[in-house]
């Protein structure tokens, strides 16, 4: 999370501790996008995953959390604590 936050990277993972982790260190970022689909094949998720990042990016060059399905997108600015 540090060399992301330092390079500017918006985080993008499947794993749901990312959340609890930016709450925990009630920091501007980086910016997460947490897929939360159990098939995260490429040909499923790739298309959500662009349309999110477009939909959402000054939200993400900001600052966000964001949390994503195929068909449904939730974002929260940072700090989230």
């Amino acid at each position: 999370m540090e060399w992301a936050f330092t390079e500017g990277r918006v985080l993008l993972t499947h794993d749901l501790d990312f959340n609890t982790l930016l709450y925990n260190s009630n920091g501007a970022g980086p910016s997460v996008v947490i897929v939360r689909e159990q098939d995260t094949a490429p040909e499923i998720i790739l298309q959500p995953i662009i349309r999110v990042l477009a939909q959402f990016e000054a939200e993400l060059l900001e600052g966000a959390l964001n949390s994503m399905g195929r068909h449904v997108a939730r974002v929260r600015r940072l700090p989230l604590g």
